[in-house]
């Protein structure tokens, strides 16, 4: 399993999730920047102090923003990794692209892994559901309906597999969507979870992504009376998920290796915590 990871400006969560990945699996594909370029809080020289000499791990930096008007610049980010996989000897068998504040459990990579080297020639796609954590880590939004409840997935490689700019979505190199390819072509392990953690980042974070949502809908406010009322204080949000997601209260357990990340944010933002 190969995977590409994208970062900036990540320097309060990367040394708890890439350790993990480095560990889980086979081979990492960090790419760093945004169209501003390169993170401003040591993302960057952390990665080359601590995975420049790794063999493992490929680093790549730059500054994006030549690609934000004619291309979205995440999907050049994960096309690259593909572009690089392409050149690759030997050619992994299936890929993943997440984000540096994305992360499992031991037992999900152990799963996951078995599913790799059991599944079927036809299989195309190992999908899961995720816990994405809304305003701090207790509070989630839980996707319900079939789409959003596996959008999450590892995906076997292909020659000439590319994500295209008009949806985000990958496609093989035929045209074809992956996510249009027949059910029983995918493996959907419900009981394994994705835990995103944006949603419960730093204060920078959410008013970049609280300005994003803003910018893509036009709209100066969020409506707080489609909040839950414990969360109305809290503007972060993106009105369009309300209709089929809900915030509900987070029982499970978090990965280990996050408990530390998680009783730091807790204690320097005055939360909760029930870790």
């Amino acid at each position: 399993m190969y995977a590409c990871i994208l970062a900036y400006n990540e320097m309060s969560i990367l040394p708890h999730t890439l350790p993990f990945d480095v560990e889980h699996y086979d081979r990492l594909i960090v790419i760093e920047g945004s169209p501003q370029g390169s993170s401003t809080d040591g993302t960057w020289d952390w990665l080359n102090e601590n995975y420049g000499n790794n063999k493992k791990v490929s680093l790549l930096s730059g500054n994006w923003g030549e690609h934000t008007k004619k291309n979205n610049w995440n999907i050049v980010r994960r096309n690259l990794y593909i572009e690089i996989l392409d050149k690759c000897k030997n050619k992994p068998y299936f890929i993943h692209s997440k984000d540096a504040d994305e992360t499992y459990t031991e037992h999900f990579m152990k799963e996951v892994r078995k599913e790799v080297e059991t599944c079927k020639d036809s299989t195309l796609m190992i999908r899961f559901p995720y816990h994405q954590f809304y305003y701090d880590f207790w509070h989630e939004y839980k996707g319900y309906d079939s789409l959003h409840k596996y959008s999450h997935h590892l995906t076997k490689y292909l020659e000439g597999m590319r994500y295209i700019k008009k949806n985000s979505w990958l496609y093989d190199a035929n045209g074809r969507k992956f996510e249009d390819f027949p059910i029983n072509s995918s493996i959907i392990r419900n009981d394994l979870h994705m835990f995103h953690y944006s949603h419960a980042e730093s204060a920078d974070k959410q008013k970049y992504r609280e300005w994003r949502y803003a910018m893509r809908q036009d709209f100066d406010d969020v409506d707080i009376s489609k909040l839950p009322s414990d969360h109305r204080d809290y503007k972060f949000v993106d009105r369009r998920q309300l209709g089929y997601k809900s915030i509900q209260e987070f029982t499970g357990d978090h990965p280990e290796h996050m408990i530390p990340y998680i009783k730091k944010e807790c204690e320097e933002r005055g939360l909760e915590c029930k870790v």
